[in-house]
């Protein structure tokens, strides 16, 4: 239990780390709630179909591993970090903007 209090009082003093962790349930409910409406889109689309869509996820798996490899690979400077986890959060939000509005192939 303390170490949960501990945990708490660190987020609490530190407001970067803490703006991070408060964006986590939107972005996450946002991914989690639009992968059912791209299977029903994909699968309902006589062009795309399930087969581009399993695609579409595996360079999604693909592209996050890569940048969780670079995140434990390469040295960040405890003075960039914020900056650099906002810049990929941000870069994120906009991939997922333009799938909402590109028309696909």
């Amino acid at each position: 239990m303390q170490d949960l209090k501990d945990g708490f009082f660190y987020l609490k003093e530190n407001k970067g780390l803490k703006a991070i962790y408060m964006t986590f349930p939107i972005g996450q409910g946002y991914s989690v709630g639009s992968q059912p409406l791209l299977v029903a889109y994909f699968s309902s689309s006589p062009h795309l179909g399930i087969t581009l869509y399993s695609l579409f996820t595996i360079f999604e798996f693909i592209g996050r591993t890569i940048g969780g490899v670079f995140q434990y690979r390469v040295y960040i400077p405890a003075n960039k970090r914020f900056s650099l986890c906002f810049a990929a959060y941000v870069f994120y939000a906009l991939m997922d903007a333009i799938l909402l509005w590109i028309s696909y192939p």
